[in-house]
């Protein structure tokens, strides 16, 4: 009774910290990139690892009275750790979140730097007073860019005319870094990594 009463604690609060690692994902990234490294694994990794270790307790364990609530949490716990160890996406979803927090800024800091480049004055700082990049013409726009190590970055690009889905992995240059892979978010929104 008590170890299924720990368990399902265990796994309430998994899901909760699982979400709050899902929500500040982007504004973690450079941690996860510092720490995680040294121990040779992703962000997910050690939640997954922890999700299964709880669901695969909870369901062998031969403690009753067991529950279906309690079932269908605990496998619904495994089966998300399992998810997380193939499919990876803390990153994709946390990007994903963030950016849909701030696309109304980082929407009007788009604006402030069309009517910046169209005037003829630099666009300097933005009202977030945070660096943007301007590249091409017409023009795209990256945001929030974040180291990742010494030499790889991520970004938030805003390209309207899409000219990112036709570029070459790895033999293109975009705000004077090769390359290194996107996901397309939605609209105009992209995720961009690359290196010096």
């Amino acid at each position: 009774m008590r170890l299924l009463l720990a368990l399902r604690v265990a796994a309430g609060l998994w899901w909760i910290l699982l979400a709050l690692q899902i929500w500040f994902a982007w504004d973690l990234n450079e941690f996860y990139a510092a720490c995680l490294p040294l121990l040779m694994m992703g962000p997910e990794t050690p939640f997954a690892l922890a999700g299964s270790a709880i669901g695969a307790i909870g369901l062998l364990t031969r403690a009753r009275p067991r529950s279906w609530p309690t079932i269908t949490l605990l496998a619904m716990t495994l089966a998300a750790s399992l998810w997380l160890l193939v499919e990876s996406p803390v990153m994709w979803l946390g990007a994903g979140l963030y950016l849909w927090r701030h696309e109304p800024r980082f929407l009007a800091e788009v604006e402030f730097a069309r009517r910046s480049l169209t005037s003829g004055v630099p666009h300097g700082d933005l009202p977030s007073h945070r660096g943007v990049f301007v590249e091409g013409q017409p023009p795209r726009f990256g945001f929030e860019q974040r180291w990742i190590g010494a030499f790889h970055w991520a970004a938030f690009v805003y390209d309207p005319d899409r000219t990112i889905e036709g570029t070459k992995r790895s033999r293109s240059d975009i705000f004077g870094y090769s390359l290194l892979g996107y996901d397309h978010l939605w609209g105009d929104w992209y995720v961009v990594w690359a290196m010096k």
